[in-house]
């Protein structure tokens, strides 16, 4: 009789860890891959997919991985990959995403982590460009000059119409004092109030 409650406590105390576990591990998945904050109008801001990494929504000019790859350095809460691009004038590792915006008037935030290399002079930027009649312009960026993972934000007063497009540029390279690389992770660009 002894060894048959022995039996169940060890059967309990199993299948106790084996649920803690699983639900330990979901859970963290879950807090990667979905923001608890839905405003984030960037798609895939954190650069990974359940865990793997991923440049779904974003564009690039190459897939030459020398030029665009991932990292396993990432910022604090940023998950398991963070996107490394390359510091070089020439061909600046470069990814972007465009984002359509209601007609009007609002202020909007893009905010990401982002470090450079020590080989690097200078590091890469984060860009706010706006696209209207098939024309780009800058309205504002934040250079990355810090070599440890760090936030910058860019607030911008938009007047869109609905034709415009806002495009979201992330480059390795900034100048010709090029080299090493830039990391980029937990992208946002929300509307403000």
């Amino acid at each position: 009789m002894i060894w048959i409650k022995n039996l169940n406590f060890m059967v309990l105390s199993s299948f106790s860890a084996i649920l803690f576990i699983i639900i330990l591990s979901c859970a963290e998945d879950e807090i990667i891959t979905q923001p608890f904050n839905d405003n984030n109008l960037i798609t895939n801001g954190s650069f990974e997919n359940k865990g793997l990494p991923s440049l779904n929504g974003w564009h690039s000019s190459t897939t030459d991985t020398s030029y665009i790859n991932f990292s396993n350095d990432v910022p604090s809460a940023g998950g398991y990959f963070s996107v490394k691009l390359l510091n070089a004038w020439t061909f600046a590792g470069t990814i972007e995403q465009e984002v359509v915006l209601p007609a009007g008037t609002q202020i909007y935030e893009l905010s990401a982590w982002a470090k450079k290399t020590s080989q690097s002079w200078t590091g890469g930027v984060i860009m706010l460009l706006l696209k209207t009649a098939g024309v780009e312009s800058v309205r504002k960026y934040s250079i990355v000059s810090d070599t440890i993972w760090t936030h910058h934000s860019i607030k911008d007063t938009l007047a869109t119409s609905s034709t415009d497009t806002i495009i979201i540029r992330l480059r390795g390279a900034l100048d010709q004092f090029s080299g090493g690389y830039t990391y980029f992770d937990l992208c946002r660009f929300e509307k403000s109030d």
